[in-house]
């Protein structure tokens, strides 16, 4: 949906393959979930040091 219109229809798989709007969405959304969440570093530096 874009601006409350529908403008693609398909499966998962098609709509990726179709390269449009939920295709860009879904790389976004992917990309997103494989980056470390924010503050996971500092979680490790605060553990580090402590030890030391």
């Amino acid at each position: 949906m874009d601006h409350g219109r529908i403008v693609e229809c398909g499966t998962h798989a098609e709509l990726v393959r179709a390269g449009g709007l939920f295709s860009q969405m879904w790389a976004l959304q992917q990309q997103k979930a494989a980056e470390p969440e924010e503050g996971a570093d500092d979680a490790v530096e605060v553990g580090e040091s402590a030890r030391a």
